[in-house]
């Protein structure tokens, strides 16, 4: 019986439309509410698996959020996932639900955004959150897509 082979330095390339796309959809799916739509606008991204498995976690944990939180008390809502690459990959989860709640805790406090924040850091990304009772907006910038 042979062993299979080890190759070093084996890269994959993940196309991040493609999957966020998806993922964005089985999110749905999975916690879905009537009259919230989620919709996925990223361009054709590629990158390494390195790069897309912890872009992944970040936009399933966002999505994941305001799926859960944002919409409480409304009877619809958006949740907008936009990826676009010019020089550097500009990552938006925006939702137009009620805001998160005016506490420094609220803003930053919990697990899932301890998982961003430390996923962030690791792709060298900027993260900025804005939030009113208009909806919040994620912002990530990854200075180096490869």
């Amino acid at each position: 019986m042979r062993s299979p082979r080890r190759r070093s330095g084996l890269r994959c390339a993940v196309a991040i439309w493609r999957a966020s796309g998806g993922l964005c959809e089985q999110i749905e799916r999975g916690l879905s509410r009537q009259n919230v739509n989620v919709r996925c606008e990223v361009e054709e991204i590629t990158t390494s698996a390195e790069m897309a498995i912890p872009i992944a976690i970040i936009v399933n944990e966002l999505v994941t959020n305001a799926l859960k939180h944002a919409f409480d008390g409304r009877d619809e809502g958006d949740v907008v996932v936009t990826g676009r690459m010019n020089g550097e990959l500009r990552l938006t989860v925006a939702d137009n639900g009620v805001g998160i709640r005016r506490n420094a805790n609220a803003m930053r406090g919990g697990l899932g955004s301890k998982l961003v924040e430390n996923f962030a850091r690791q792709l060298g990304a900027r993260h900025e959150i804005v939030s009113s009772e208009q909806g919040t907006t994620h912002d990530l910038v990854i200075p180096k897509v490869a």
